[in-house]
């Protein structure tokens, strides 16, 4: 026996609160609407803007409820990266099995157990009621495609009746007889006590659904009078509750379609008629095109072919307009999944990229380190460097070391300039004066020569780096190239050379300096 919780009137959290509203979604949509007005209008804005995607969803559902598809996919299209940015699979989930029962009830089963999966996936098949309902979901599109699903109902009956309601529980056991049972009469009389049960707990959608399932299971079987007995069930649900019930065309429908096997072709004609005018009223409008299919074989039998044709023109139409609406809607939920799988790239790509900057971190700090070290033992802190450094960091080491260098060089090689005026020269004036014998040397070598190219020329031969001398001459990378090509033109030198070697002899002064400076 199914039980019943116990509902109390303690103080809800807000996770709770918007839990409670969307679990009455789902079977009292307008108590559902009524609490959400109440929570947003007794909320301050910063918990309604905290909770923002989590009431979208509920708005989402409602829309759904309404069978407003459409409207529904663009909220969805819009909460279901946010809550990817989250990391919040929990509502990452909901947004998936929403898109699961839109799919289905457009007749696109494939994509819908795309979608029921994933929401399995993203909560990692934990037993909620997500997940029940996707099982399930699941179970249902393979027994349209006349596919193997019993493991799968099982799985998603026992998760629903563990974490459920007991609306819930009741709507779990009603999709187990409804599909393992098909067509027994014990499983006939088992879905009408789970109608009374509906009934009792006031959920008259729910038993419209149960006694709509009857009356087609009754129907297949050909017995239209049990058929009929409960579609005028669930009409009178329809009109004794005032509900407004979207399912009311397609009762009035099915009843005239059971006229119409009975042959009773004046009353099948008009229920017909009716059923298309409710369709209009639900804006249901392409839904149309079977109605006036049957009106266009009740005219053939009436032998009334001009209205035969005009009423089989109208349904061609609007079967045509329901398939741009599926294709439209099958368009709107893959571009849904393919915006949701590129932030799934770009989210692990942030994660790549989060260990990268954390490794550069690490990197880092052991530069300094090595920095520092320089200073106690000049050998040991090199083969540091050799070891430690890593691709991305070694061109600007190179650059920092040769602003060093020069340092070194300039202080030894001329004490006669004041420290007044040696602060007053630029990085590249510095660099001159570092290397004045090459730099000199150059010039005079190759008089066609400009004094900046002469400087290029021996950074060149130096083998430093471009970012190094983009470093001391201030200038971007593109300069630097630029002048490369240009002392190769000068010089009457091809692509392929290599100025590094071409000038080496020139340094020959710098050399032996260098040598005495370190003995």
């Amino acid at each position: 026996m199914l039980s019943c919780p116990v509902l109390t009137s303690a103080q809800l959290s807000v996770e709770e609160q918007l839990n409670k509203i969307e679990q009455l979604v789902i079977h009292y949509p307008d108590t559902a609407e009524k609490e959400l007005e109440h929570f947003n209008e007794s909320t301050s804005q910063s918990v309604i803007e905290k909770y923002a995607e989590d009431i979208a969803y509920i708005k989402a559902l409602q829309l759904y409820r309404k069978n407003d598809y459409d409207s529904a996919l663009v909220v969805i299209k819009d909460i279901l990266p946010r809550y990817g940015k989250q990391y919040n699979l929990s509502g990452q989930a909901k947004c998936q099995l929403l898109i699961g029962f839109i799919s289905e009830d457009i007749g696109n089963w494939d994509q819908a157990i795309i979608n029921y999966y994933k929401c399995v996936d993203l909560l990692e098949d934990q037993s909620t009621i997500y997940t029940g309902y996707a099982n399930i979901g699941i179970a249902r599109c393979n027994n349209y495609k006349k596919n193997d699903f019993s493991s799968t109902l099982e799985k998603g009956v026992q998760q629903l009746k563990e974490n459920g309601s007991y609306a819930q529980q009741l709507f779990a056991e009603k999709s187990y007889l409804s599909l393992m049972n098909q067509g027994k009469p014990e499983t006939f009389k088992k879905l009408d006590g789970i109608g009374n049960e509906y009934l009792q707990l006031n959920l008259n959608r729910e038993a419209i659904n149960i006694y709509k399932g009857l009356a087609h299971n009754y129907y297949k079987q050909r017995q239209y009078d049990s058929a009929e007995y409960y579609v005028d069930e669930a009409l009178e649900l329809v009109f004794s509750k005032n509900i407004n019930n979207s399912l009311l065309p397609s009762l009035l429908q099915f009843k005239g379609a059971l006229f119409y096997k009975k042959k009773d072709y004046d009353e099948a004609e008009k229920l017909i008629y009716q059923s298309i005018d409710s369709y209009d009223k639900y804006k249901l409008h392409s839904n149309k095109y079977y109605p006036y299919k049957l009106l266009s074989r009740i005219d053939t039998i009436k032998k009334d072919y001009q209205a035969a044709f005009l009423h089989l023109t109208a349904a061609v139409k609007y079967q045509k307009l329901k398939e741009a609406e599926q294709k439209k809607r099958l368009t709107h939920i893959l571009n849904i999944n393919a915006e949701v799988d590129a932030l799934k790239e770009d989210n692990a790509s942030l994660k790549s990229q989060r260990s990268m900057l954390i490794m550069a971190a690490i990197i880092g700090l052991l530069f300094v380190t090595m920095v520092a070290y320089y200073f106690i033992n000049r050998n040991k802190k090199r083969q540091l460097q050799i070891k430690a450094k890593n691709k991305d960091l070694h061109n600007l080491v190179v650059g920092i070391n040769e602003k060093l260098r020069m340092q070194k060089r300039i202080g030894i090689a001329d004490e006669s300039i004041s420290n007044h005026k040696k602060n007053k020269l630029t990085l590249s004036e510095n660099f001159d004066l570092c290397y004045q014998e090459s730099y000199q040397a150059i010039l005079n070598e190759y008089p066609q020569l400009t004094k900046a190219d002469a400087r290029y020329a021996l950074m060149f031969a130096l083998g430093m780096s471009t970012e190094a001398i983009c470093q001391i001459q201030s200038v971007q990378s593109s300069t630097v190239r630029k002048a490369k090509s240009r002392v190769r033109e000068k010089l009457n030198l091809s692509k392929d050379s290599k100025l590094e070697d071409y000038f080496m002899p020139l340094l020959e002064y710098d050399n032996q300096e260098e040598s005495l400076l370190t003995q």
